[in-house]
């Protein structure tokens, strides 16, 4: 499913523009925040899926590019996030990611996959 972006025109009318800011993906979201991730003082988007999830960096204009690859070292092995959060987890200043899994926890609890 297509995530969408719709930006306000300064008159409370909303313009879908999601192609072109946004890219075009086919996923299932859970959960998406809003994070400085490459510090520059705009806002990326971090995004949970049902599948692969995403890092989305904002250019400064309101467009962004996919660095998933780039900058999530586990990307390959998806767990169906449910959520995503940022904090300075191990206070050194930056922000870190944490990403709220299903099949993980269920694999921790019964050493199993297939979820069945």
């Amino acid at each position: 499913m297509q995530n969408n972006v719709l930006i306000n025109d300064g008159k409370v009318q909303f313009k879908d523009e999601t192609i072109e800011r946004f890219g075009e993906y086919n996923d299932v979201t859970q959960d998406l925040t809003l994070a400085d991730v490459d510090n520059d003082g705009d806002q990326g988007f971090l995004i949970g899926n049902k599948g692969t999830n995403r890092v989305l960096i904002n250019d400064g204009k309101g467009f962004f590019k996919d660095e998933s690859a780039k900058r999530l070292s586990y990307r390959n092995s998806p767990k169906e996030t449910r959520e995503v959060d940022v904090a300075d987890i191990d206070g050194d200043g930056d922000m870190d990611v944490l990403y709220g899994n299903v099949q993980a926890l269920y694999e921790e609890l019964f050493g199993r996959t297939d979820c069945s």
